[in-house]
C-alpha cells in the first residue's frame, strides 16, 4: 500500500472541466474537517468510476456510484467544490483557492491544512482485495472455475489502477455473462446464482443469516403426480434452508438427489425448479411452427442432457447438443430466457399442410405435417406413381415370397422429418436432406 496523501488544500482554480487526476483517478479531495473512519481506497475507486461514467455521459451508472457511496460508505459528494465527506458535513475543501489559472482570477489561496488518510490496499493470496461470499461456485450458473474468476478479478483491478476503464468494463461484462456477480462497493464476488441484499461480510460480522430463498416450479411437470410434486417441493425447501444456514454439503446432496430420483434441476439464480426436459420451454411467439408433443419431448430430452453437461462443466458436449438441435431440428436455444424455438429454414419456409384458410387450424404449422413449399408437391406425386407401380408388381409375385409389411410412401409421408431421421438412424443410414430425400432413402433401404 502507498503512504499517506494530503486530502485538504487548494489546487488550481476551477477550469470548467474535470481537471487532471492523480493516482486516485479523480480530482476530488476529502473535506479536511472530516475525520470519520471510512475505507478511503474504496471511496477513491467509486469516485473514479463515477467520474468515468460521467465523462461517457452514462449518467444512470454515475448516479448508481453516487448512491453506493452514500449507502455503503455514508459519503456525500460536493461536485461544485470537488470535495467529499462522510455524513455530509461541512462543505468545501481545506484552504483557499490556490494558484488558479481557470475561470477565476488566479489569486493565490492558502496551502490547506487537511491530511488524507493513508491509502493502503491489502491484497489477498489471489492478488486482489475482493472476497468470495455466498455458496461455493455453482457450475450450473457459472462457466468459470474459481482460478479463472480470481485471474479475471485481479486483471480487472489492475486495469482500473491503470485507468483503463474500457478493458475493466469489458472484463466486468464477461464475468457477469459467465455467471459471476462482482460488487465493487462491498468488495465481494459470488458465483452461486444469488444476488446481494446487503454485504455478506457485514452480515457475517453481525452474526446475521439470510432467510431461505423461495422457489417456484417451472413448466407443467409432465408425468409427475401431485404426491411427487409435493415431495420435490419439500426437498427444494430443505435444500434452501441448508444453503441459508451455510450447510453446502447437505445442499449439494439434496440437489443430487433431486436430479437422480426425480430428474429435477434447480436454478438458484431464477429461484425455480423444473424437470430436466422442461428446463427450457418452447417460445410459441418466436417459433415459426408449433411442434407436436412427440417432437417437443425429443427436444426437451436433449436440452435436459445439455443442462447436465453444463452442470458438469462439459461445455464442449453442451455445444455439441446445441449444434445438433440446430442442425437436425432447426431449433435455436436462448439460454438467457431458457426457451427454444423452431426457426424458418434458410431459403424456405414451413408450409401449411392442410391448406386451410379458415377454421381452427388456419395458419398453424404443425411439425407432424411439415413440408417444404419448394417442389414438394411434384416430388410427392412422383412417389405416388412409384407406389402404384410397386402395387402392380406385387400382384404377380409368387406366394412363397416373404410378405412382411414394409413402409410405403403414404405411411412415411405422414411422419415428421425428425421421426424419419430417427428411422434412418436406427437403420444406420444418413439423416441429411429434405423430407422427400429421407423418404426415398428409407424406401430404398434393404
Amino acid at each position: 500500500g502507498g503512504g499517506g496523501r494530503g486530502g485538504g488544500g487548494g489546487g488550481g482554480g476551477y477550469s470548467g472541466g474535470y481537471g487532471n487526476y492523480g493516482d486516485q483517478g479523480h480530482d476530488y479531495t476529502r473535506d479536511p474537517r472530516d475525520s470519520s473512519p471510512v475505507d478511503v481506497a474504496a471511496v477513491d475507486e467509486l469516485l473514479a468510476s463515477r467520474l468515468h461514467y460521467r465523462k461517457k455521459k452514462s449518467f444512470d451508472l454515475a448516479d448508481e456510484m453516487r448512491d453506493e457511496l452514500k449507502r455503503v460508505h455514508g459519503v456525500t459528494v460536493w461536485d461544485r467544490d470537488r470535495t467529499w465527506s462522510v455524513g455530509g458535513g461541512g462543505r468545501g475543501g481545506g484552504g483557499g483557492r490556490g494558484r488558479g489559472r481557470g475561470r477565476f482570477d488566479g489569486r493565490e489561496g492558502g496551502r490547506g491544512s487537511g491530511r488524507g488518510r493513508g491509502r493502503e490496499r491489502q491484497l489477498n493470496e489471489h492478488g486482489h482485495d475482493y472476497s468470495q461470499v455466498g455458496s461455493p461456485v455453482d457450475s450450473s450458473v457459472c462457466q468459470f472455475d474459481e482460478a479463472e474468476i480470481h485471474d479475471l478479478i485481479r486483471t480487472r483491478m489492475q486495469c482500473k489502477f491503470d485507468r483503463d476503464f474500457q478493458t475493466a468494463d469489458d472484463i466486468q461484462r464477461r464475468l457477469a455473462e459467465g455467471g459471476v456477480e462482482v460488487h465493487d462497493g462491498f468488495k465481494e464476488w459470488r458465483a452461486d446464482g444469488e444476488r446481494w441484499g446487503c454485504s455478506q461480510r457485514r452480515r457475517d460480522e453481525r452474526g446475521l443469516s439470510l432467510p431461505p430463498k423461495s422457489y417456484v416450479r417451472r413448466g407443467p411437470a409432465t408425468g409427475l403426480s401431485e404426491e411427487a410434486i409435493d415431495a420435490i417441493d419439500a426437498l427444494v425447501t430443505e435444500r434452501s434452508v441448508a444453503k441459508a444456514a451455510g450447510d453446502y454439503d447437505c445442499a449439494d446432496a439434496l440437489r443430487d438427489r433431486l436430479t437422480s430420483e426425480y430428474g429435477v434441476n434447480v436454478d438458484d439464480r431464477a429461484g425455480e425448479w423444473a424437470l430436466l426436459g422442461e428446463e427450457y420451454l418452447l417460445d410459441v411467439d418466436a417459433s415459426s411452427l408449433v411442434p407436436d408433443e412427440a417432437i417437443r419431448a425429443i427436444v426437451g430430452k436433449k436440452l435436459g442432457e445439455r443442462v447436465l453437461a453444463r452442470k458438469k462443466r462439459d461445455f464442449e458436449r453442451a455445444d455439441q447438443i446445441r449444434d445438433e438441435l440446430q442442425r437436425e431440428y432447426v431449433v435455436e436455444v436462448d439460454d438467457a430466457s431458457k426457451t427454444w424455438a423452431v426457426m424458418a429454414p434458410e431459403g424456405a419456409r414451413w408450409a401449411d399442410d392442410d391448406g386451410e384458410e379458415d377454421g381452427e387450424g388456419a395458419g398453424v404449422n404443425v411439425v407432424s405435417r411439415q413440408e417444404w413449399d419448394e417442389e414438394e408437391d411434384d416430388e410427392m406425386s412422383n412417389y405416388e406413381d412409384i407406389e402404384e407401380e410397386e402395387g402392380e408388381e406385387m400382384d404377380v409375385v409368387a406366394s412363397g415370397v416373404d410378405s412382411s409389411p414394409s413402409p410405403d410412401v403414404s405411411t412415411l409421408s405422414d411422419l415428421t422429418v425428425p421421426e424419419l431421421k430417427e428411422k434412418l438412424r436406427a437403420a444406420g443410414l444418413p439423416v441429411s436432406g429434405r423430407k422427400a430425400e429421407l423418404i426415398e432413402r428409407l424406401l430404398e433401404a434393404p
